[in-house]
């Protein structure tokens, strides 16, 4: 993801508003490389900012992953969708206790599925995510 103010301006670009709500959104994302959910980006706003709604974080992310300044790492866990600002190919590492969900970029060589295991789908893009426990939860 670009920072703040670059997504400032890639918004007044697209003639869409800059609000405060979206403001910290962008400062609260810029700073979380941890994947953080929807409901995650929400109670951090919500403590600088009561007033704020779910809607209007829900409606930014979706703008931002329009955009291609973020991506939802979709069933990991019992946490459900998760957004992570490094929009590079790369891959993730879960731990399955505390599900934290790390960065990786391992070269895999091109992963790609021959036509026949694509089962009709057109694939968009692909990650691989390898589960285990952390460090934190090993001790």
């Amino acid at each position: 993801m670009q920072s703040p103010e670059e997504i400032i301006a890639l918004y007044r670009k697209k003639g869409l508003r800059i609000t405060p709500q979206r403001q910290m959104i962008f400062s609260l994302l810029a700073e979380d490389h941890s994947h953080p959910t929807m409901e995650d980006i929400y109670q951090r706003l919500r403590t600088q900012m009561p007033d704020v709604s779910r809607s209007t974080v829900y409606k930014t992310l979706r703008e931002l992953i329009e955009m291609g300044e973020l991506l939802e790492v979709k069933d990991i866990g019992k946490k459900g969708i998760r957004y992570d600002v490094n929009t590079s190919v790369h891959h993730h590492l879960y731990c399955t206790q505390c599900h934290k969900l790390v960065d990786i970029e391992p070269d895999l060589g091109s992963i790609e599925l021959p036509d026949e295991d694509q089962k009709g789908f057109k694939i968009q893009r692909s990650q691989v995510t390898f589960f285990g426990l952390c460090s934190d939860c090993l001790d």
